[in-house]
């Protein structure tokens, strides 16, 4: 997988992207006074029911009016995290791991009081 480099204004890190999306909430990330960090480079290692690895793409730490909330984020995009009647079979499979792997996300942030969110190019590109 390709990468691409980035340095946060932020926290001064340099961190990798992999995509156009990653990239772009790389800059909404170091631009909202409202983080406090964030990282792709976090420790968090999810195993899965398959005994395989999910590794979500960020951890991000917001500021709350009364606590700072922690967050991972999975970067997407919308054809990958819904599946249309007319997807192939290999469109099938790849929405069935993701389901998976957002399903164990899910579990894990609960156990560890965070919260789990998937971000589309409708949120990230339109601000929904």
């Amino acid at each position: 997988v390709s990468q691409s480099r980035y340095v946060s204004s932020k926290t001064n890190e340099i961190e990798y992207y992999q995509s156009s999306y990653e990239y772009t909430r790389m800059v909404e990330l170091d631009n909202d006074d409202n983080v406090v960090h964030w990282t792709k480079k976090h420790k968090i290692r999810i195993r899965l029911k398959n005994n395989k690895i999910y590794i979500p793409d960020f951890l991000i730490q917001i500021q709350t009016p009364t606590k700072i909330k922690n967050l991972l984020v999975e970067v997407k995009p919308k054809k990958q995290v819904q599946l249309k009647e007319s997807a192939s079979k290999q469109e099938k499979t790849m929405f069935s791991i993701n389901m998976a792997k957002w399903k164990a996300a899910q579990e894990f942030c609960k156990k560890h009081k965070m919260e789990f969110q998937i971000l589309t190019e409708k949120e990230l590109f339109h601000g929904n």
